[in-house]
């Protein structure tokens, strides 16, 4: 999938990978981090919170296991 923007103060886009099921969030303060094996029903609801940004610290955040992407 392609780069999303998103509406949010935390994320300022993000990436679906659905053969890895690997999701790439690009924060707004330059962090960019790569959350390995999130279902695609996860990135489904994510893409349709009304905060993208809180439903990552309930729901992403802590759950999976991450990489940085160095830039």
């Amino acid at each position: 999938m392609a780069l999303i923007a998103v509406s949010s103060k935390a994320i300022s886009a993000v990436e679906y990978h659905e053969k890895s099921k690997n999701l790439d969030i690009y924060f707004t303060n330059g962090d960019r981090r790569t959350y390995h094996k999130v279902p695609k029903t996860v990135y489904n609801q994510f893409m349709e919170a009304g905060s993208q940004g809180q439903y990552f610290n309930y729901n992403i955040r802590n759950k999976y296991s991450h990489s940085d992407i160095s830039n």
